[in-house]
């Protein structure tokens, strides 16, 4: 590499490393909400919202329109708008409100149980209280178990990701105000637990990460469900009412809407801070969930002006979001490319800590070098130095040693808790030695990171 040095092995530290970034002085950190669309899809109320990670849209399904009936309805929010999908001729579920929805990430598809039929249902006129399973990934398929849970609607449902399962708790029939059962779906066959305790009330429920298992919230109390028993988390500074969750999987933080403030609380798995940032407010009903494909949270709120009512969509998201972008590529060797990319879950937030990894490196590497910069340079050929294939993108203002262990690498930075850095960008490369390779080193691609304030 060039750029500060001949090549990586004549490298060497000239600067300290975040100090030296540009401030940008964006100012200190904050959320906001935007309304990004107004009077779509059409109005209903009570329904529900789920991610469908495999296809990148946000998903709404049910509800009930007014007065007292509840047609099909299924719309999809693409971060522009949202597009009604045709019908595709074959089985789909009935309409219903209050149905639990939520998205099997192991299987990628959309599960939806239960919910409450108005007007005209199957069968005759309602209300009809439904105990269905049905499946959705662009199609729907209705799936039949040999047990379910018994009917019911207002039920809680999230996917436990360390467990690869659905799990539903609790519900009304319209006539037992709570249905206090915990049952798991893997996507075959539905299993009633039986845990010593339940929480006393229904309530929005999300796996959260730093529990390891799904989150139940209710007015000043946090549950966690680990896959066996349900447990109440200490209720320091929980909010006193819950309307709706989601998992922040940029920010790393639980967000709970709060009617009461009528703005969102923020759990970091420690602590709940109550966010200023001025939030929509729902009149009739209003569902939540959070988009991975564009890292914010949406949120749908039906408002009942008289006539007609209508609904708005919102996001909520930093100002200054954390961004790690890949840019050139690597060389490669017999053994492989390797990628340098932020590891998961991590992106630089400002006063956290931002992992790196590289993977797809030879398990013969001694270990290599993180080139760390403030600017890029053109796309420099490495081939005169001896490495054919292989460009520098960085201008090297510091370098840091890699381990290599296991065929990957990893490194870490502590960002400092510097408003002056958010919006700052910096930019990253690695050199690793490769014995296959031809000079004895493979480069990686590049990456600009830009900091964020959550």
């Amino acid at each position: 590499m060039v750029a500060t040095t001949a090549t990586f092995g004549r490298m060497r530290t000239l600067v300290p490393l975040l100090p030296l970034l540009l401030a940008m002085g964006n100012g200190v950190a904050q959320t906001q909400w935007t309304r990004v669309d107004i009077a779509a899809p059409n109005a209903l109320a009570d329904e529900q919202l789920a991610f469908d990670e495999a296809r990148g849209v946000v998903v709404l399904f049910g509800g009930t329109a007014l007065p007292n009936a509840t047609p099909y309805h299924l719309a999809e929010w693409d971060g522009a708008q949202w597009l009604v999908p045709p019908l595709s001729g074959g089985a789909q579920p009935s309409g219903r409100a209050r149905a639990a929805l939520a998205f099997d990430a192991a299987r990628g598809r959309l599960v939806v149980f239960g919910g409450r039929c108005e007007g005209a249902c199957p069968g005759g006129a309602g209300p009809v209280v439904l105990d269905e399973t049905w499946e959705y990934s662009g199609t729907w398929t209705r799936v039949v178990t040999a047990v379910a849970p018994s009917p019911r609607y207002r039920a809680s449902l999230a996917f436990d990701r360390a467990r690869a399962r659905c799990v539903l708790f609790g519900g009304t029939d319209g006539v037992q105000p709570l249905l206090a059962e915990t049952w798991e779906y893997d996507g075959t066959a539905w299993l009633q637990r039986a845990p010593l305790q339940q929480p006393p009330a229904n309530g929005p429920m999300e796996y959260a990460p730093p529990l390891g298992g799904v989150a139940l919230a209710l007015p000043g109390q946090l549950w966690h469900w680990d896959g066996g028993s349900w447990n109440a988390l200490p209720p320091a500074g929980t909010p006193s009412d819950a309307a709706a969750i989601a998992w922040d999987g940029a920010r790393a933080v639980l967000v709970l809407y709060s009617p009461l403030h009528g703005a969102p609380y923020e759990w970091d798995g420690v602590t709940w801070t109550l966010r200023a940032a001025p939030a929509p407010v729902p009149d009739v009903s209003f569902a939540m969930c959070y988009d991975a494909a564009r890292r914010q949270v949406v949120w749908t709120s039906t408002l009942d002006l008289g006539t007609p009512t209508f609904r708005d969509t919102w996001s909520y998201a930093p100002v200054h979001a954390a961004t790690v972008v890949s840019f050139g590529s690597a060389c490669a060797s017999p053994t492989g490319a390797p990628d340098l990319h932020a590891a998961a879950g991590s992106l630089p937030w400002l006063g956290a800590t931002f992992d790196l990894e590289v993977t797809g490196v030879s398990p013969q590497s001694l270990g290599g070098f993180l080139a760390i910069g403030s600017t890029t340079v053109p796309p420099f050929d490495l081939a005169p130095l001896g490495w054919p294939g292989c460009r520098q993108y960085v201008a090297v203002d510091r370098v840091e040693v890699l381990a290599v262990a296991a065929g990957a690498a990893s490194w870490s930075a502590l960002l400092p808790q510097d408003p002056a850095l958010v919006g700052a960008a910096f930019h990253l490369q690695a050199l690793l030695s490769d014995a296959a390779a031809t000079g004895g080193a493979v480069v990686t691609n590049a990456l600009t990171c830009t900091v964020g304030a959550r």
